[in-house]
């Protein structure tokens, strides 16, 4: 329906077919066994979809009726689709846990504003979401990350700007705490040249 030329069809004939489709999609991921697996179904579906979107795009005289954003609605259907599925196959989540098991347990072993710093100096740089995420939701992510509670950060914000010699002493520790690495690192280098 979505790639007939002439006659384009119905809004309301496409909400039904729409409908059919998604029935039929959702048949395909929940089955149990298929002699064609669903994620290959899902990713031939895809294709097609993003082909016939292309096709349209291409022809001006066609643009901008319901049969686009029936397109885009079936393709983010079966991209939904192929993401669930991947997370639901069996065996899957058993794998992708073992990938991501951490070598390490993180624990936060420097103060609570220490992190704090670290945390709104990320949201003031932009580094993460490109800063479109509160400062609250900020600091909360990092404490919580180290399973710590963040308190009143406003509070500790506040006595952070009040410091005498330096109102962001973790974060110049840590400068100092890299560029002395890279000096040591330095200096090793010319030593190992100077005995060759």
């Amino acid at each position: 329906m979505l790639a007939q030329l002439e006659p384009s069809p119905a809004a309301e004939e496409l909400a039904l077919a729409y409908k059919e489709f998604m029935h039929q999609l959702m048949e395909v991921c929940l089955q149990t066994k298929e002699s064609v697996p669903a994620f290959f179904i899902l990713n031939f579906s895809s294709v097609e979809i993003v082909l016939l979107q292309q096709e349209r795009k291409a022809d001006n005289s066609r643009q901008n009726n319901p049969v686009d954003q029936f397109l885009l609605k079936a393709l983010l259907s079966v991209s939904g689709a192929l993401e669930w599925l991947k997370s639901h196959e069996p065996g899957h989540q058993q794998n992708t846990q073992k990938h991501q098991a951490p070598e390490f347990t993180p624990q936060w072993t420097a103060d609570g504003i220490g992190l704090l710093e670290m945390a709104m100096a990320l949201h003031e740089r932009r580094a993460i979401n490109n800063g479109e995420v509160s400062i609250t939701a900020m600091a909360n992510f990092f404490f919580n990350l180290f399973d710590m509670k963040p308190g009143n950060f406003f509070s500790t914000y506040g006595v952070m700007r009040t410091r005498a010699n330096s109102r962001t002493l973790f974060l110049d520790e840590l400068k100092s705490s890299l560029e002395n690495k890279m000096d040591r690192d330095d200096n090793k280098e010319i030593r190992h040249r100077k005995r060759k």
